[in-house]
């Protein structure tokens, strides 16, 4: 059996998806609708119990590890789709 790979991002894209489909059932007659459209309190009603305690907060964190106390990196490309990836070793998997 292959091992599936999963982690807390894909827990956040399916409450979304699911609460998603939820208001697209309850709302037929809007038919295909931009995310913004949408009501966001309903999502998070549905979503929030799957997502636990929601918080914002502003932080210094930057994927250029060599910002030193900066809200922004010191170069564009810092801010590129490949430092966001996860490392497959870095994963913890289970057998289902």
């Amino acid at each position: 059996m292959e091992h599936l790979q999963s982690s807390a991002t894909t827990l956040q894209v399916v409450a979304g998806v699911i609460a998603g489909i939820r208001w697209a059932l309850e709302n037929p007659r809007h038919g295909i609708v931009e995310a913004e459209e949408i009501d966001f309190q309903f999502i998070l009603g549905i979503a929030q119990p799957y997502l636990g305690e929601l918080v914002g907060a502003y932080t210094n964190w930057s994927p250029d590890y060599n910002a030193k106390d900066s809200l922004y990196p010191s170069t564009y490309l810092s801010w590129q789709f490949e430092k966001f990836l996860e490392h497959v070793q870095d994963v913890q998997t289970w057998a289902i």
